[in-house]
């Protein structure tokens, strides 16, 4: 009996804390937003939907009379919001503001008796309106392709007063995907190597030939410099070659630079001959010269050659 008392009393205190306990109103919700994976920090864009959920409220004083604010400055200038009746929600649709930068915002909920007001605490969130920009590095060019290195920045402006200066690294929501047209083609998205603006993305063009590409960039909120399809640079005339290198080709200019090597030693010994026995003649020194220009031929041959026709 004393032991069903007690279920009793802890079933009243368990109603008392969970249905009759002050309603909360849980940190806005910001959408659509994004972390950018090199910092760890999280970005938003305009237009930006916000919404504040009541928790644990008791259903007599939430009703259609009731009302909300929100804020977006520091010194608690409330704006009007939207009551969702059906969803308990504080809700702000397509927000707008036209600066960069950190915000900070909150919400309060009014009961419909119109006597108590609810607020939760203020969250900090930077916008990310800029889309990324890019450049390009050292082209390199292969037998039958040709890799263009693409550099991405997700830049951002703002106030740099105080609380709305940027976060040092200045990097923006972070760079998803590189986007190319050849020859105005259709436009391909290639996931971005890195966040990092140092870390290029290699944009790899095939078919023999003259190509146009454009490219631009795309962040990790979809804006995006493509231009309604222009890109936002291009590389024009740039140059596919294939070479028509093969293994068989390949070892047949080895073999030649081997050969090369032979004549160029036995040159090279016969000059230190004539050196080394003291009667050095016009011969050992035509010799020695003949080694030298061996070696630079070698060289290039194996340099300029191998990197071309010989990549398989």
């Amino acid at each position: 009996m004393k032991f069903n008392g007690l279920l009793i009393l802890l079933g009243v205190l368990f109603l008392s804390v969970g249905v009759f306990a002050d309603p909360t109103l849980q940190n806005p919700v910001i959408t659509p937003n994004a972390t950018n994976p090199l910092t760890g920090t999280q970005y938003f864009k305009f237009n930006i939907d916000i919404n504040s959920q009541i928790i644990n409220n008791l259903p007599t004083d939430f009703n259609s009379d009731s009302l909300c604010w929100y804020s977006v400055t520091d010194n608690n200038t409330m704006l009007a919001a939207t009551f969702e009746e059906t969803t308990s929600q504080c809700v702000l649709l397509d927000y707008h503001n036209a600066q960069n930068g950190d915000f900070n915002f909150k919400m309060v909920v009014q009961n419909g008796q119109g006597d108590t007001n609810y607020e939760n605490g203020w969250v900090h969130a930077w916008s990310d309106e800029n889309a990324p920009a890019s450049t390009w590095g050292t082209i390199a060019y292969y037998n039958g392709f040709t890799i263009i290195p693409v550099f991405a920045r997700d830049g951002m402006t703002a106030q740099e007063d105080g609380d709305n200066a940027l976060p040092e690294t200045r990097q923006g929501s972070g760079v998803e995907y590189i986007w190319y047209s050849d020859n105005n083609g259709p436009w391909t998205a290639v996931p971005a190597a890195s966040s990092d603006p140092a870390v290029p993305t290699d944009i790899k063009i095939t078919g023999t030939g003259l190509h146009y590409v454009k490219v631009c960039a795309q962040d990790r909120l979809d804006t995006n410099s493509c231009n309604y399809g222009e890109g936002e640079w291009y590389k024009e005339d740039l140059r596919v070659d294939d070479f028509g290198g093969s293994a068989g080709t390949c070892n047949l200019m080895n073999l030649i630079v081997f050969v090369l090597i032979g004549v160029a030693i036995i040159a090279f010994l016969y000059a230190a001959l004539g050196f080394v026995s003291g009667n050095v003649g016009i011969e050992h020194l035509s010799s020695l010269g003949i080694s030298a220009i061996m070696v630079v031929i070698i060289i290039f041959i194996t340099a300029v050659f191998n990197s071309l026709i010989c990549v398989i």
